[in-house]
């Protein structure tokens, strides 16, 4: 009983953690995009193709995400697109 009240315990502060992270973000970083998944992943490789729109909207970058499952489900590699906005130009 004192293990399954540790780990509610750690849980609850992994929460807050991550809470207090989010709301620092705008100070850390330039820019944050996150996306929640349906399983995480230990395994995150930009790919080298790049492509930037014409009209200043922003630049796309391919990653490659592999999945870490329960052994209940298989895992699989996913490609997936990023939208970045571009920096004003100087």
């Amino acid at each position: 009983m004192a293990e399954v009240e540790r780990g509610e315990e750690g849980a609850v502060m992994e929460a807050e953690e991550y809470r207090v992270w989010k709301k620092n973000t705008p100070f850390l970083y330039d820019i944050v995009i996150s996306h929640a998944l349906e399983w995480p992943s230990l395994t995150v490789q930009w790919l080298p193709s790049s492509s930037s729109s014409g009209g200043g909207g922003g630049a796309s970058h391919r990653f490659l995400l592999g999945t870490h499952t329960s052994d209940e489900a298989p895992n699989f590699l996913m490609v997936a697109n990023a939208q970045f906005p571009l920096p004003p130009p100087p």
